[in-house]
């Protein structure tokens, strides 16, 4: 099949899985999706600053701008010298990793916004 063939067929099951999705509580996965849907929308007729929108939501219900500083806390810890726990290590990672969920979407956003 060619991509012309697909895209359509490929855009409707996006658009089929955000509608579930919107209402569901938020996760990171979903904000990842809701900004590539996002940056998809562009071209089709669903407004990509309402899908983006969607994702900054969830992102700040999830405190998810609260990830750099708690990253910074726990790296400046590390820096002193201090040995961290295992549980804190698993912080600092996903507090790391919320930080570049964050980074990527305010990108989107601001790709969306144009």
């Amino acid at each position: 099949m060619s991509r012309l063939a697909l895209a359509p067929r490929l855009r409707r099951l996006a658009c089929e899985a955000l509608r579930q999705h919107v209402f569901d509580p938020p996760s990171l996965a979903a904000i990842e999706a809701f900004t590539t849907a996002a940056l998809w929308a562009g071209a089709g007729e669903h407004d990509a600053r309402l899908i983006a929108a969607t994702a900054v939501n969830m992102a700040a219900m999830l405190r998810l701008e609260q990830a750099a500083a708690e990253a910074q806390h726990w790296a400046v810890r590390r820096a002193a010298g201090e040995q961290l726990s295992p549980a804190d290590a698993a912080a600092l990672g996903a507090a790391e990793h919320k930080k570049r969920i964050v980074s990527a979407v305010c990108v989107r956003v601001v790709v969306c916004a144009r």
